[in-house]
């Protein structure tokens, strides 16, 4: 079976009737006893036998679409405007909230046999996640994992569209969890998901709060909106007496914190003695890092091969989860001693090169100041740091994220990020803006050939820092997605240089 997709699951009849309770208005009167076996909310992916959702999207609306469904197959369709299209139709006043719902009932709420922790804020969702997963081997357990990086059921990955999917294929991955013998799932739930009511329905046994800084303005009307999205997932969908972890380190988990009741709370920070997990650094390098993490049930001493802030307050929110999953101590201690991080969370490049290459995702300016912030006092030799902003998102950031990079970096390279249907050039130019002196930035629009200047310009014992596109593959230019990896072009580049490399693209998640 493809890694790519969802295992073949055991087909699923039921009448339209069990699935959608009060119509506005419909199109025939027979709709309750169409026979539907299987949802899809995009008309490319219709099978036949399947209730076609019509989604008012970001980018498109689906009642365009209904021929395009009918002709594949679709029996019926969930729409908010009846359209002229032939195809059975069913208005309702949210398509979108219905669609988890309709779901839910379609798989027979698989949600609810198992324990889902739901993981939120700006930063660490992803890291958070994988350190669970890590944790969990290392006691000889298995749990699901739905997130950025993608979404895993065992030692089976699936590529992620989304960092939170849409309800149907949220399900279908719970079945298969489920069918699997995984009752625990760690799953990062962005502002986008609970804005757009992709959780509609869901229950979670826990959840973790990170922190919350600027992003997805373009999307959101303004910081406090972001702020309250994030919130919903513990004010709406955290069950009574479950678990609520909240870094106090970020004034937007105090302020969480007061709104919370009926829920144990661990709070978690780097140095405020309050909080009941708490992480006490002892030794750090580019190479790895030893400390101490104070729990409600217990002092754990931790080896890491990971370094910086960040990744000890990622680590701490993870040990808080462990620890509510019921997971021995020994799983901890051993989970985050193998744990080495996430692909394109500064990735260290592996070789013979005397020098440090490593691959972030950081595309904030609040991401980019944690991360270089953190490596600034380890770098021996120059700190050199690539990085663009992506187009069509908050445009307000562009300067700010230069203060970020000006701030810590000996050599900036800008370049182009995920330009989409932006004028790179343009958005370059915004991005000077926010220099005191562009003169000392290296500009080059082509981002390969960027990455190619700063692989050269490195020395030993220099530190290179390729920020932005992370575990991404491809680059989004105008409507293209062109194949685009910055660690293989890197490697690509060090090779040409002489050294050897670990060409392998495996990353390694033990």
């Amino acid at each position: 079976m493809d890694a790519g997709v969802i295992t073949e699951q055991k087909k699923i009849v039921k009448p339209l009737g069990q699935l959608i309770s009060t119509p506005l208005d419909k199109t025939e009167s027979g709709w309750p006893e169409l026979t539907v076996t299987g949802i899809a909310t995009d008309s490319r992916r219709v099978q036949p036998g399947d209730l076609f959702i019509a989604v008012t999207g970001l980018a498109a609306d689906g009642h365009r679409f209904l021929a395009q469904a009918r002709e594949a197959g679709a029996v019926a369709a969930l729409v908010e405007h009846i359209t002229d299209d032939p195809l059975p139709q069913i208005k309702i006043e949210n398509t979108r909230r219905a669609m988890a719902e309709v779901a839910h009932r379609f798989y027979d709420h698989p949600a609810a046999k198992l324990k889902l922790f739901g993981i939120t804020g700006t930063n660490g969702k992803t890291t958070i996640a994988a350190a669970i997963e890590a944790i969990a081997r290392a006691g000889g357990l298995q749990i699901g994992v739905i997130g950025t990086a993608g979404h895993r059921v065992g030692d089976r990955e699936i590529p992620a569209a989304n960092t939170t999917p849409e309800a149907p294929t949220t399900d279908r991955l719970f079945i298969e969890m489920l069918e699997n013998g995984i009752t625990d799932c760690a799953m990062e739930v962005s502002s986008h998901a609970i804005k757009l009511e992709r959780i509609q329905g869901l229950k979670f046994f826990g959840a973790v709060f990170t922190n919350l800084t600027r992003d997805h303005l373009d999307f959101h009307r303004d910081l406090d909106d972001y702020r309250e999205t994030k919130f919903r997932l513990f004010t709406e969908h955290l069950t009574g007496g479950g678990f609520a972890i909240v870094n106090i380190d970020d004034p937007a988990g105090e302020l969480l914190i007061d709104r919370l009741s009926g829920v144990t709370v661990w709070r978690y920070s780097l140095s405020d003695k309050k909080a009941e997990l708490r992480f006490r650094l002892m030794d750090e390098s580019l190479s790895g890092s030893v400390g101490v993490i104070f729990t409600p049930v217990g002092v754990h001493n931790i080896k890491t091969p990971l370094w910086g802030d960040f990744n000890f307050s990622n680590l701490t929110a993870a040990v808080g989860v462990a620890l509510a999953l019921g997971y021995p101590p020994e799983a901890i201690v051993g989970g985050i001693a193998d744990f080495t991080g996430v692909p394109g969370r500064v990735q260290p490049l592996r070789g013979n090169f005397p020098f440090n290459v490593f691959i972030d995702f950081a595309h904030t300016p609040d991401a980019l100041r944690r991360v270089l912030a953190a490596a600034r006092p380890l770098v021996r030799g120059k700190m050199r740091v690539l990085f663009g902003c992506g187009g069509d998102r908050d445009q307000g950031k562009r300067p700010l994220m230069a203060e970020a990079v000006a701030e810590y970096a000996d050599e900036i390279y800008l370049t182009s990020d995920n330009p989409r249907s932006e004028d790179p050039v343009k958005i370059i130019a915004d991005v000077l803006e926010g220099f005191a002196d562009p003169d000392r930035v290296i500009v080059e629009p082509d981002r390969a050939k960027a990455i190619e200047r700063i692989i050269n310009d490195c020395k030993p014992p220099d530190s290179a820092f390729l920020c932005g596109k992370g575990h991404e593959t491809v680059q989004l230019i105008g409507e293209d997605a062109i194949e685009f990896d910055d660690r293989l072009v890197a490697n690509r580049c060090l090779t040409r240089r002489g050294y050897s490399v670990d060409a392998t693209g495996k990353f390694d998640r033990r």
